[in-house]
């Protein structure tokens, strides 16, 4: 009986190890997500019409001069077979429906362009090779050729682009397609890329519009990622590849903190650069990626704060 219990106990203790660092051991097998041989352009389907509603998550055509929204959705392909999804794979999308239209209503009130475009998988962030680097340029070539119908559609007024997680890498590739179109550029109110590990010197010295300064300011990037003070962040994610071609630096985090006395939480820009938060309530904490690594939640815990933010952006974009 003795013998029974001394092996129940260390059972038990076995199972409580492995719950408390359930997130360290579950990272390290990410190399499961690893798509089935080569990057193979053919195995991304058809490139995307943009003339047309199927590709497109939501697409509010108009002719305010008030701002429109170019919005760039987050990666939702995770476990796969090939190393971008396919149009055909992103309309039956469950993750991706609920996702999107969740993080596009951060900007109610404003007409928004939401393009499906062929996502890279998500190991392409976790490993960095030949293979990510060419999902990665075929994702980007896609958003590029959706914003040049967003703006054909939009001639005139203020724009702001936003992106979370892989929308965020690819709102910053964006900048860098465009950044020779100064008449273009010029009309950008303000850029969200939240959610990806942006140094703070690539902000400042090699993204075509510099990070924001002050609440006042237009023609800038914001961008923050959220933890908790007992966070567990893979090492993959701070190392992530920069659009543009730029070397990952080791200055901290570009970090834009949001929050004000009436938020669901507050928050602190830390010496990382990583927006730290208490607790919040339960219902964000229903999708973490890891122990108190709100990733997923990110424009959710802020959402009326960025509503807010950018229609100020945009009122000083148009001399209002």
């Amino acid at each position: 009986m003795k013998r029974i219990l001394v092996i129940l106990v260390g059972v038990f203790a076995i199972l409580a190890a492995l719950y408390q660092w359930r997130y360290e051991v579950g990272w390290r097998f990410s190399f499961l997500l690893n798509p089935c041989g080569s990057f193979d352009k053919a195995q991304a389907g058809p490139a995307l019409d943009y003339e047309t509603a199927d590709a497109w998550l939501k697409r509010m055509e108009t002719d305010s001069a008030a701002g429109a929204v170019f919005y760039i959705h987050p990666t939702t392909l995770l476990k796969t077979k090939t190393w971008n999804q396919p149009i055909a794979d992103a309309h039956e999308d469950a993750f991706l429906d609920f996702l999107g239209p969740q993080q596009i209503s951060v900007f109610e009130g404003l007409p928004v362009y939401a393009p499906y475009y062929r996502q890279a998988a998500f190991y392409a962030f976790i490993e960095h090779g030949a293979d990510s680097n060419h999902a990665l340029a075929l994702a980007s070539e896609d958003v590029v050729k959706a914003f040049e119908v967003f703006a054909r559609d939009y001639p005139e007024g203020p724009i702001i682009i936003a992106g979370h997680s892989q929308g965020a890498y690819h709102a910053l590739g964006l900048l860098h397609a465009i950044k020779k179109n100064e008449a273009l550029l010029t009309r950008v109110a303000a850029v969200y890329a939240i959610g990806y590990p942006f140094p703070e010197n690539y902000l400042e010295a090699a993204s075509p519009l510099p990070s924001c300064s002050e609440a006042r300011l237009t023609a800038c990037v914001l961008s923050y990622n959220v933890r908790g003070r007992g966070a567990y962040i893979p090492a993959f994610f701070e190392k992530a590849p920069l659009p543009g071609g730029v070397e990952r630096g080791s200055d901290s985090l570009g970090c834009w903190n949001p929050s004000d006395p009436q938020s669901v939480v507050s928050g602190v820009c830390d010496d990382d650069g990583w927006l730290v938060i208490e607790r919040p309530p339960e219902k964000f904490r229903e999708f973490l990626m890891s122990r108190e690594w709100y990733h997923s939640v990110e424009l959710d815990l802020f959402s009326e704060e960025i509503r807010r933010d950018a229609l100020q952006r945009l009122q000083l974009a148009s001399g209002e």
